[in-house]
Formats: structure tokens, sequence, C-alpha cells
């Protein structure tokens, strides 16, 4: 392809930047179309930039989203700063478009909102101790200890009603869960085959999970509910305020039903569309 070489003062006047502008990405995003100190403007590179400074240059419509909205979006998930100041320079756009453009991807959902300034914690006061724990009673010993086992024998050919819910024993002290047991070591008996049947579930739910029957229920809360919950709520709140908004000002101005059909329609992919790109990036990184 044969190269169409301009000086830099004509690209910026093309692009419709400065000329420092223009010094400074020659070395940056410009570098492989430079020439010397020329500018081949039918380098892929160079091309790409004016069109990018076509869309920076379009202002916002009056009744659309603004063109630089999807690439705002792509900005901020590809980790953009989420500022006024960050789109301005990203962007090449002026403070009251990066403002507004701003509050838009709030609204949306894409950039968080504004975090108010934090409060001075309370100083707690110090928690009480608690009282010292009683102590225990000494072991019996001699006759008294024989005629325990000889009880505890007794109570081992009896069965144990043991309660469905664990929770059942975190009340109560281990001296009852013994009585309860009749001995202690059928107490740990109980407690070693529990543990087993426990680590049986979780290598059959994780062989599960490892074949793709099964889904984290956390994954799906934080990736797929999560952001369902999350649209609805904006689209009732900040959705509904700019949709009334902008249909208000349709009909002020003599618009007609199908101008205010297709702002609705622009308003509710800008929510719905951005919350689907998250849920699917999140389930990909899972």
């Amino acid at each position: 392809m044969m190269q169409e070489l301009v000086r830099k003062a004509e690209f910026a006047r093309l692009a419709g930047v400065n000329g420092s502008t223009i010094t400074r990405v020659a070395r940056t995003v410009l570098k492989a179309a430079m020439v010397g100190d020329l500018i081949d403007k039918s380098h892929p590179d160079a091309v790409e930039y004016l069109d990018y400074r076509d869309v920076a240059n379009t202002p916002p419509a009056a009744t659309n989203l603004d063109p630089l909205y999807e690439k705002a979006v792509r900005y901020v998930l590809d980790g953009g700063r989420m500022s006024v100041r960050g789109l301005k320079i990203s962007f090449g756009i002026g403070e009251p478009r990066a403002s507004a453009l701003l509050d838009v991807l709030r609204a949306t959902g894409i950039a968080p909102p504004a975090e108010p300034k934090p409060k001075p914690k309370p100083v707690a006061a110090p928690e009480p101790k608690p009282p010292p724990e009683p102590k225990q009673p000494p072991k019996p010993r001699g006759w008294a200890a024989k005629k325990i086992n000889d009880r505890a024998a007794e109570a081992e050919k009896e069965p144990v009603k043991i309660p469905d819910d664990m929770t059942t024993f975190y009340d109560m002290k281990l001296l009852e869960i013994v009585e309860l047991f009749g001995t202690d070591n059928r107490f740990e008996t109980w407690l070693n085959a529990v543990q087993k049947i426990e680590g049986i579930n979780e290598k059959r739910l994780k062989n599960a999970t490892t074949e793709g029957k099964l889904v984290s229920r956390s994954l799906i809360q934080a990736n797929v509910l999560d952001n369902i919950d999350g649209v609805f709520t904006r689209m009732l709140t900040d959705g509904a305020q700019t949709i009334s908004n902008r249909a208000h000002a349709i009909a002020n101005s003599g618009g007609s039903a199908g101008d205010v059909r297709k702002v609705v329609d622009d308003l509710l992919m800008s929510f719905i569309k951005p919350a689907k790109v998250k849920m699917k990036r999140g389930l990909q990184n899972a």
C-alpha cells in the first residue's frame, strides 16, 4: 500500500486536536505510523486513531445515548479509572460530557456510585470480661469410680437416642453428653462414624462438581442472581427516573411516540447489556 505522508500539524487538523497532542501520541499509539518526522495517515494505527477521534468529536444526540457509551463500558470493565478526569484523558472530551457519561455509567451499574466521605468510627466501650468458669469436681476414685464404671457397662447395652439436630449438643456440657451416650468411648465412636460419613458425602459432592453435575450455589448467586437483582433495582429506581425525564422532554419538544419508544429501548438495553457482559465474564472466569 502506498504511503500517504503528512506533517504532524496537518494530521492534528484531521484529528481535531492540537499539535502537542499529536507530538505526544507519536511516541506511543502512532509510533508504528511514523516515517521520520512525518506520519503515514494510511497506516492502520493512524486510520484507527482518526476513527477514534471522529467518535470523540461527535456530540451526544439529544434523545439517545452518548456515542462513547459502548467504549466507556469496555474502558471501565477493563479496569479503567472510573472518574471524570479518567474519562476526559482517555477519550479527549470536556468535563461536562465526561461527567454526564460517568452519571450514565453509574446509573446502569457499570461504575459504582460515588462513595460518601467516611464518618469517624465511634469508640466502642471495652467489653466486660466473662465470669470465670466454675471448677470441675474431682474425678471419683475407689468405690465411687467402680460404681460409675458398672453403670457405664450397663449403659453400653442400651441404645442411644441421638437427636437429629446436631445443634442440640452446642449448649450441653461434656459431662451431659457423656451421660447421654453412657460412656465417653461410645461418644467417641459416634463422632468418628459421623466424621467418616461427612467425609464420604464431601467426596461425592466434589466428584459431582468435577464431572459438571453440580454448580456452586455461591457462583450462581454472585454471577447471575445478584446481577439480575441489581439490574431490576436500578431499572426501578435510576432507570425509571431517567426514562420519565427523557419521555417528558421529548413530549415537550413535540416528539412522537416512536421517539419515546426508541429512547426507552436504548435506556433499557443500557441496563441489560452490561449485566449480560458481567454475568458471561463471571461464569467464564469461574
